[in-house]
């Protein structure tokens, strides 16, 4: 009978492990399905995948987790000093935004203009407020409240206003880093700032 019972509990433990790793999987996620097409989901793995990146590259870690811990503690830093993490180099970001869709890109991101302290004019990106990105936050946020605050202060001001620059670093702790859609939402959260403050 004991034998039994710990198989029993075995599988249930598996199984709810298991779910719990399709949840954190883009893959996987109910909102990111329900908002975009495969080709597009494959595309927010490709942003993913560059940011991550780039994050290890950075810190010079083969560590994923201490990667995005590195970060976060450089991100407080800069906060003080009223900067932004810039260590993204905006000529990949460029060629990240020319291998995804055009589709993805405008579900994401709006285009828009800014002017420099010279008077030159450049492209910035904000983030597009009744696209699928929105969307699928919005689905988050039903059962993460830092998200549903975070879409919901975004869509109101048709950007990522500056009181919310450095609200990921400073709700860090509350983030579980092995799930890919707050890693996809920190992704496209500093790759928009990169690119808005790139020289």
């Amino acid at each position: 009978m004991k034998k039994i019972t710990y198989i029993i509990v075995l599988i249930i433990s598996t199984s709810c492990g298991s779910y719990d790793l399709k949840q954190k999987s883009l893959k996987y996620s109910k909102g990111l399905n329900q908002s975009f097409e495969k080709k597009e989901i494959n595309d927010l793995y490709k942003i993913l995948n560059f940011f991550d990146n780039q994050i290890m590259s950075s810190f010079k870690s083969k560590s994923m987790i201490e990667s995005y811990d590195l970060f976060n503690v450089k991100d407080l830093e800069l906060k003080d000093e009223g900067l932004i993490f810039g260590n993204i180099p905006f000529s990949k970001q460029k060629e990240l935004y020319s291998s995804i869709n055009k589709s993805t890109f405008n579900e994401i991101w709006n285009l828009g203009k800014s002017f420099k302290e010279n008077g030159r004019e450049s492209s910035i990106v904000f983030i597009r407020t009744d696209g699928k990105y929105a969307n699928y936050l919005q689905e988050l946020g039903l059962k993460n409240n830092f998200i549903k605050i975070y879409i919901e202060t975004i869509k109101n001001y048709n950007d990522i206003p500056p009181p919310l620059f450095y609200t990921i670093t400073e709700n860090y702790k509350n983030f579980d880093i092995t799930d890919e859609n707050i890693r996809l939402m920190i992704a496209i959260h500093y790759l928009t700032l990169n690119d808005n403050f790139h020289e």
